[in-house]
């Protein structure tokens, strides 16, 4: 499977939400790992969010219509 970034959130909480969200809105979803996080608990940065390419378009309307100000984030 080839997966798409589809945002970059400003933390880490951020990600986990927006991923959730999608998540539950039948999107598959997953964060870009990174040791960082294992080692100091949660980050204040920035944080990658992807989706399986072929539901990229569909998972990024979605997200503009329930995030307010999605594009500008």
């Amino acid at each position: 499977m080839i997966w798409k970034i589809i945002s970059t959130a400003p933390n880490q909480i951020t990600a986990e939400s927006w991923c959730e969200l999608l998540s539950n809105n039948g999107f598959e979803c997953k964060i870009i790992d990174s040791t960082y996080f294992r080692y100091n608990g949660i980050s204040n940065l920035p944080v990658r969010i992807l989706v399986p390419e072929k539901e990229f378009s569909k998972a990024k309307k979605f997200l503009r219509e329930t995030i307010l100000n999605f594009d500008q984030i």
